[in-house]
C-alpha cells in the first residue's frame, strides 16, 4: 500500500474506460488513500496521457471503442 512517507510523489493511476460510472467508482476508492487518478476514455486519450505524464499504474476497460490489445498497458507504461 502507498504511503505518502514512502514516496515524494502521489502514485499515478490512469484509468481507461469508457464507462463513466467504473471510473468514478475507482476514483472514489483511489483518491481518498492518497493516489493521483487520471481518467481516459478512449485508448487514444490513454495513449495520450502516457505519452505526456510519468504513470505507476494502469486499469484498462478491453472494451475501449477504439480497440485495444495485449500491447496498450505496454505503451501506455514502458518497462522500468
Amino acid at each position: 500500500m502507498h504511503t505518502k512517507a514512502a514516496s515524494a510523489r502521489r502514485v499515478v493511476v490512469l484509468i481507461a474506460s469508457m464507462q463513466e460510472w467504473t471510473s468514478r467508482t475507482l476514483e472514489s476508492i483511489l483518491v481518498p488513500k492518497g493516489y493521483a487518478v487520471i481518467k481516459t476514455y478512449t485508448r487514444a486519450q490513454a495513449l495520450q496521457q502516457a505519452q505526456s505524464k510519468p504513470l505507476d499504474a494502469v486499469i484498462i476497460d478491453e472494451q475501449l471503442t477504439d480497440g485495444t490489445d495485449t500491447n496498450s498497458v505496454r505503451t501506455c507504461v514502458p518497462a522500468r
